[in-house]
Formats: C-alpha cells, structure tokens, sequence
C-alpha cells in the first residue's frame, strides 16, 4: 500500500477510537434533580433505553447519561423524538464529548428562590419531650449555584458545587471520582439516592440532602444466565452529623439491581444509621447482627442502629409505550415487612396518542400505620431524628404514615423540558411533621427548563401543598442559567 493511502484510513480507526473513548471516559456527576432521570426511565418505557440502565442508583456520571440517550435506540418515531430533544438540551447544558486528556467545565445558575410556611421534622415523639416540628422562617433571596469539574486522563474527576439556599451560601458538593476498570468511586461531599422505579417518593432514599463520605459502584455491572440477568451495584459509605443525642453516626446504603431482560428489571436497596458518639461501639459482631435483622441481643441493643429495606421492580409491556411499577418496602426488618410495610404500585404511558411529546402517571402509596408492638415509620427512639438528616426527611414525603394518590405529567419539545404532578394525601397521627400536617392535603408541582440561544437556558420550579391545618406550604424558584466546556 502507498504510503498517501493511510491518509484515507484515518478516519476509519479515528472514529472507533474516539467511540470507545467515549464510551470509557468519566465526567463530573449530574446534579440530584437533574431533568435526565426521568427522561431515562421514560425512555426505558418506550424501550428506547435497557429499563436495567435508567432504573438504578443515582446519580449518573454525565458522560454515562451522554452514552445512554446517544446510543438510545431510534426506530420509533416517538423514540426518535425524544431522544433528539434530550441529546440537544444535555449538549446545550453541557458541550460536546471532547477526548481531550484534560478538560474543564463551569455552570452558573442564578435568580431568584422563595419559601413559606416549611417545617422541619421534629425530634423523636418516643422520646416524650415531643415539641412538634419547627418552622422555617419565611424568606425570599437571591439564589444561585455554581459549580465547575476538572476531567484529567478520562479517568480522574475533582468537581466542586457553590449553592445559596434561603440566603446561606455553602459547599452543596465537592468531590474526587475514579474511574478503575468496572470501578467507579466517588469521595467527598457527594449527592446520592437510591430511587427510580416509581414516579412519587422512595421509602428508603429519596432526596436526601449531600452526604460527607464515598460511593463505590459497578456502573456497567456484570452478567448472569436468566432469571438474575445483568447485576449493577451501588454501596455509601458516610458520616452524619448527627442524631438526636448521638453524634455522628454512620450511615450505609446500597442498591443492586438484576435486569434478566432488557424491558424489566428489579431492585433491594437498604439504609441503615447506626453507632455514633454516644451509642454503643460499632463491632463487626453487633454490625452483622444489625444486617441479619437481629434486633434486641445480649451483644446489641435494638436502639444501636435504625434501617430501612425495600424491593421494587419495573416492567415495560411488550409492544406498547406502558410500563408498570411497584415497591414493597419495610422500616427495620424481620417480619416488620410482612406486618407493617409500605407500598408503591403504579403505571405510566410515556407517549400520549393524542400528545405524542408528553408522558403521563399515576402511583399509589401506602405506609401501614403502627401496629403490635412495631414503632411508627421513620421514628426511632435512640436515635433521636429519625429517618432524617437534622429534621431534613430521608424517605417518602408522606413522612411514615398516610396514603398518596399521585398524578404525573413529564413533556419535552425542542425547547423545553418539563415535569408537572398533582398529589392528594392523608398523613396519619405518627407522620413526621404531626400535629401540624396531619389529614387531608392536595398539592401541585412542576418544574423545568427552558432552552434558550446557544447554552443560555431558564429555569423554574414551584411546589405547593394546602393542608387541612397548617394552610399552605410552597417553595420555588426562577433562574437563568449558562455552561461551557471553558478548557480543554
């Protein structure tokens, strides 16, 4: 071959390469309440994206999400769609995939943010000095959030996040993440949930505020024969500041997820608090005990640790944009999930027949009030907070007692992607946030973006809730954001 004929060739090896580099590269995480979670598992229920992959622990590295809405699967007109919007509003948000060894990239967002008449979760009413929750004071504020990611190598992430919330201005997320073979690790002040099968709130993890300590996960997981199919795994690993008396206790959760097809797949997740300054010693015998289930022992009080499982699943129907979902959960274990659980059944179409670019849902969720001698929901008696972080809910925002019935809409066009939700609830007696929530509710949310010219984009978020006591409680913001790949 002459030697001018390699000339023609580079091409043909270049775009593989840039392909697998691609597809093993590592980027900055996406924020917790990014747009693209729902877009995934609205794309797993037209059977655009393997359910295995947009159904998991959360959340994503940004170059993972970039891969999974570019390699979606088009051969539907309303797959194509949507999977052409949301390629353009992730590359307006976040430029285009780059193989260069180094690369930095910067977002500011900024406006306005608003709230009145929120509470924060009391302490432990087991306790018996029980003083109901505490008002936040009302407060409208300039907001913003900043943030900026250094990519060495495609291997090695350092990122860090500015947010001011109700007028403080404080590190929401700074972090190191590797990439190792299968291996991915992040650590530092991280963002991390382990929902995603159902439309509403996760019993276990839902949005919980950052976590000071590291995530280990098999992102791309490893395969099995039928009926385990491909496994994916996710492990936390942090330090809470504390819980009621104790100071700092532990917190673990996990999630791992068995996908045998690529249109189902289901999950167990778990999270426990446990030890801390003030409790007793954490020993790898009275740690195992708490895992098996094990409450009161001769080596391990019930009050050493607090735990929250749940199982759920996602199942696409064959041939049609409907999906079905459900969870089964348990606050602690042993037959507390037989008698005392909670549970989350739901539908989605993802593709209206009269409104092709919308999607819409319905879920139903029941926590079971307290009965025998199993405590109420997310109330723990030694460790004074609760299923919470300082009085911010860790679960479900039905807070451990009560039902919801959940209406969702989710809509993307070539501008905007958007999100709206209709609830009615009843809190019982033992939610989190009793008296002053309990009974009757209804509330709307929505929230979205909107793509302006080039990497301009506006944001908007507003939840209200009216409630049969405390009157209304609503939270929102507007914002104008704009990002770049700044270096590279």
């Amino acid at each position: 071959m002459r030697p001018a004929a390699l000339l023609f060739l580079i091409p043909a090896l270049a775009a593989p390469l840039a392909a697998q580099e691609r597809a093993t590269s590592l980027e900055a995480f996406l924020p917790a309440e990014h747009w693209s979670r729902h877009a995934l598992r609205r794309l797993a229920g037209i059977g655009a994206v393997a359910a295995g992959d947009a159904i998991g622990a959360w959340p994503l590295a940004r170059s993972r999400v970039r891969r999974l809405l570019e390699d979606a699967d088009t051969s539907t007109v309303a797959a194509a769609a949507l999977t052409r919007h949301h390629v353009r509003h992730f590359e307006s948000e976040f430029d285009t995939f780059t193989t260069a060894p180094v690369a930095l990239h910067g977002s500011l967002e900024a406006g306005m943010s608003a709230h009145g008449a929120r509470l924060r979760a009391g302490r432990s009413f087991l306790e018996g000095d029980y003083s109901g929750p505490v008002d936040i004071p009302d407060d409208v504020h300039p907001a913003f959030d900043a943030s900026a990611s250094l990519r060495l190598m495609n291997r090695l992430v350092l990122a860090a996040a500015l947010r001011d919330t109700a007028g403080d201005v404080h590190i929401h997320e700074a972090y190191a993440a590797l990439r190792a073979g299968p291996l991915l690790a992040r650590a530092g002040r991280i963002s991390f949930g382990l929902g995603g099968a159902s439309n509403g709130g996760d019993f276990v993890l839902d949005s919980p505020p950052p976590f000071d300590g590291a995530v280990l996960e098999l992102p791309e997981g490893f395969g099995l024969p039928r009926p385990i199919g491909r496994v994916r795994a996710s492990l936390l690993v942090s330090r809470m500041a504390r819980s009621g008396d104790i100071e700092h206790p532990w917190f673990l959760a996990a999630r791992v997820t068995f996908a045998p097809a690529d249109n189902f797949v289901w999950g167990l997740q778990r999270a426990i608090i446990f030890g801390g300054e003030g409790n007793e010693e954490v020993t790898v015998r009275r740690l195992l005990e708490a895992l098996i289930g094990l409450t009161d022992t001769e080596n391990k009080a019930t009050n050493f640790e607090n735990q929250m499982v749940s199982g759920d699943l996602f199942w696409k129907l064959p041939d049609r944009p409907v999906s079905v979902h459900a969870i089964w959960a348990t606050d602690d274990a042993g037959q507390a999930f037989i008698n005392v659980p909670a549970v989350v059944i739901g539908a989605d179409w993802h593709v209206l027949p009269f409104a092709p670019s919308l999607g819409a849902g319905v879920d139903v969720s029941i926590i079971t009030p307290q009965k025998a001698t199993y405590p109420p929901w997310y109330i723990h008696r030694g460790l004074g907070d609760g299923w919470t972080d300082r009085g911010t809910p860790l679960g479900h925002p039905l807070g451990g007692h009560g039902r919801e019935l959940l209406l969702t809409v989710q809509g993307s066009g070539t501008n905007i992607e958007a999100s709206g939700r209709f609830f009615v609830r009843k809190r019982g007696r033992f939610n989190l946030f009793a008296p002053d929530l309990e009974g009757n509710s209804v509330g709307v949310g929505t929230d979205g973006t909107f793509y302006a010219a080039g990497p301009l984009r506006l944001g908007f978020r507003l939840d209200a809730e009216r409630h049969a006591r405390a009157g209304w409680t609503w939270s929102g913001g507007i914002t104008a954001g704009v990002s770049a790949l700044a270096w590279r």
